[in-house]
């Protein structure tokens, strides 16, 4: 079976038209509601509600511990790991070897003056 792209593109072409079409008559077929005249002092209106904003207030339940006894468990935990997020603060495994002691300056182009005081 070989299928006309022409045929497709055609069809899906009229099938929108024909919603374009039917859908004002929706609109129509929607039931019109009366609405009360405003100039009118004696129409009848709904009632006025009110929903108190405290209507689905929860009250704060108690916690097991108070925010410093928190944080200051929080402070050991992460002293325990012997770092802060993967960082060592200081603390250097022993299998690691120590790095070798380099001069910062070096390279800066900062001898001239070093060798002038000497």
């Amino acid at each position: 079976m070989i299928i006309d792209v022409e045929e497709i593109m055609f069809f899906s072409l009229k099938l929108m038209l024909a919603g374009l079409v039917l859908l004002p008559l929706a609109a129509f077929a929607q039931a019109i509601q009366q609405q009360p005249d405003p100039a009118d002092a004696h129409a009848a209106v709904p009632a006025p509600g009110y929903t108190s904003a405290f209507n689905n207030y929860r009250p704060a339940t108690e916690q097991a511990a108070t925010p410093d006894k928190l944080w200051r468990a929080a402070n050991d935990e992460v002293q325990k790991t012997a770092g802060h997020v993967g960082h060592t603060m200081g603390v250097e495994s022993s299998d690691a070897e120590p790095a070798p002691k380099t001069d910062a300056h070096a390279g800066h182009g900062h001898d001239s003056h070093q060798s002038k005081g000497k």
